[in-house]
């Protein structure tokens, strides 16, 4: 589906129009990490013999780690073997190349899941069970009702699903595993980075609030969501907006995780 939101629902999600004097295009000063590569490296000025070419070799090394991580990220698939939406994979390659390790992301779309485009963040090394004693648990429950434990941590089907729940209830009276905890504590961190670079992101930014991306901890597991829009948005069976709203609302959030990627770029670019 092609998304073009009406002339009327773009004037609703668009920042208000300022009523300040009008300023020339030339005049007016693009966000930093829309402006030309240029910075100090180790403290020398450009001008300063060798340092122009010093500041290009780290700029080409630069981009040439992005671009490898940006192979790697087309060939991931997800847990299903799918791959990452096209929509989503510069951002992922941002994120990661932020220091922020994903774990699952999305384009957004109008028929399922949420209508903005997200990604979530979590500490590498995730240990493959939460609680003292799960897997034990999850293996008597599969043997009990006649499946395996893959079947039941995929919910691949209703009664498989129901399974999973009856496990993870028991399992959750257990208690989290020192290794789950100190993976909880590393995600915390990722987290609160994500926040603060979020916040300089928007420091002279303006963006409705339905379009502007926040960082949150979505589920209990630990991992945390970058998003725009609510969690009803994503529960619910019915969209929360009128179609022709929503619509235009994701390509706003498309645009808005568009240029939170272009900042994150532009950023790791020009980091010493």
């Amino acid at each position: 589906m092609s998304l073009q939101p009406s002339t009327e629902v773009a004037k609703k999600i668009a920042p208000q129009q300022s009523t300040e004097i009008p300023v020339r295009q030339d005049q007016v000063k693009p966000p930093w990490w829309r402006r030309p590569f240029m910075r100090k490296q180790n403290g020398s000025a450009l001008d300063e013999p060798g340092a122009e070419t010093v500041i290009k070799s780290d700029f080409k090394k630069k981009q040439a780690a992005w671009n490898a991580k940006k192979q790697e990220i087309e060939h991931t698939v997800d847990g299903l073997g799918l791959d990452l939406d096209d929509g989503i994979k510069e951002s992922v390659v941002a994120f990661n190349m932020s220091g922020l390790n994903t774990t699952a992301s999305c384009e957004g779309h109008l028929d399922h899941g949420m209508a903005t485009p997200w990604i979530d963040i979590g500490a590498a090394n995730q240990p493959d069970t939460r609680f003292s004693g799960e897997a034990e648990i999850f293996q008597r429950i599969a043997d009990a009702r006649g499946f395996s434990v893959e079947d039941i941590r995929r919910w691949r089907s209703t009664e498989a699903q129901d399974a999973w729940f009856d496990a993870m209830k028991e399992a959750r009276g257990h208690g989290e595993t020192p290794e789950y905890e100190a993976w909880r504590a590393e995600t915390e961190k990722q987290g609160h980075q994500t926040e603060a670079l979020l916040d300089k992101f928007y420091a002279d930014r303006e963006t409705p609030q339905d379009v502007r991306l926040y960082a949150t901890q979505f589920f209990d597991e630990g991992e945390w969501r970058i998003m725009a829009g609510t969690a009803e948005e994503y529960v619910t069976d019915e969209l929360t907006h009128p179609l022709e709203e929503t619509e235009a609302l994701l390509l706003a959030r498309r645009a808005e995780m568009s240029a939170f990627t272009d900042f994150l770029r532009a950023r790791y670019l020009n980091q010493p």
